[in-house]
């Protein structure tokens, strides 16, 4: 199953990106920044989903080598290619819901992470993977 293949590429990439790190703080956030309502939350609504305040979230990330933006830009294309894949939502709403402000930026971030435009991906000419 071509989207399922790119699900696990997808968890292998965020678990390699955040360098191995072995807790339950990283598995926490990786898993809010990738389920519930197609949206990605702020580092202000994962602090306070972990009970801490963000500037101890960012030190906390800083101590194991990740960078909140990598785990944001990981799931904006694990998002992006689960709603392109999996449904009818329109593509603006896709961008709009994973904080894009137009098309076009998302668009562009789309061909970066697959190497294809989101509607042929949706067409399904080449299953999205990384590029």
């Amino acid at each position: 199953d071509e989207v399922l293949h790119a699900a696990y590429l997808a968890e292998c990439r965020l678990k390699a990106r955040v360098r191995g790190a072995k807790d339950d703080l990283v598995d926490m956030l990786a898993r809010s920044l990738t389920g519930g309502t197609g949206s990605i939350p702020s580092l202000g609504a994962l602090a306070a989903e972990a009970g801490m305040s963000e500037r101890t979230l960012q030190r906390r990330l800083q101590d194991r080598g990740v960078k909140f933006r990598d785990l944001v830009e990981e799931a904006r294309r694990q998002v992006a290619i689960e709603l392109l894949t999996m449904g009818s939502t329109p593509i603006a709403e896709i961008a709009w819901r994973l904080g894009y402000s137009d098309t076009t930026s998302f668009a562009h971030a789309f061909r970066r992470w697959t190497g294809v435009a989101p509607g042929a991906a949706r067409r399904g000419s080449r299953p999205p993977g990384p590029r």
